[in-house]
């Protein structure tokens, strides 16, 4: 269940790994709309209690936090999930796929959705009945999404094509390792 509640942007940690970069001209352009009253939508964060200092990790809003950063706001308004981080990177990169994004941008998204799907669901591969390796999953959304496999679900949750999925993977599989 998610939680809808402002908290201290100091208390947000953002990984320097993160899928998408920070794009400085993005923020402020950002910035100008909240300014202008006309951009509230809140970040996504997870419970990170072993941070210390930073309880929660950022997973979707980056720019929208920036923004706040250069207003000087001391406080952002979240939704709070329970996720671990494949969970969320997953959360991210699809939410990162649906905006603006180069076809080079939407491949390496793309890649890295694949990576942490098959860090939650154990590796792909062609042909075959897939599903009896997830037969031990205890969530019933989680395991009948794998079961389906990744192009099905991940065009399915994407909104693109699943001949689209695997020749992205195809591409994205070809560029150098992290």
């Amino acid at each position: 269940m998610a939680e809808l509640k402002s908290i201290p942007i100091a208390k947000i940690f953002v990984a320097a790994d993160r899928t998408r970069k920070v794009d400085e001209d993005h923020a402020l352009a950002i910035q100008a709309e909240i300014v202008a009253g006309e951009f509230t939508d809140p970040i996504l964060v997870r419970p990170t209690p072993r941070r210390g200092a930073q309880p929660y990790t950022l997973i979707d809003g980056a720019h929208r936090l920036r923004a706040m950063e250069l207003l000087g706001e001391t406080d952002i308004l979240c939704v709070i999930v329970a996720a671990d981080k494949d969970t969320a990177e997953l959360m991210e990169v699809g939410a990162n796929l649906f905006r603006h994004l180069t076809a080079l941008d939407r491949a390496i998204a793309i890649h890295a959705y694949r990576r942490a799907w098959e860090r939650k669901h154990g590796k792909i591969s062609r042909g075959g009945d897939q599903s009896a390796k997830f037969a031990l999953c205890s969530i019933d959304t989680i395991a009948g999404e794998a079961a389906r496999g990744f192009s099905t679900a991940a065009a399915e949750r994407l909104g693109m094509s699943e001949r689209t999925i695997k020749m992205v993977v195809q591409i994205a599989s070809r560029l150098p390792a992290e």
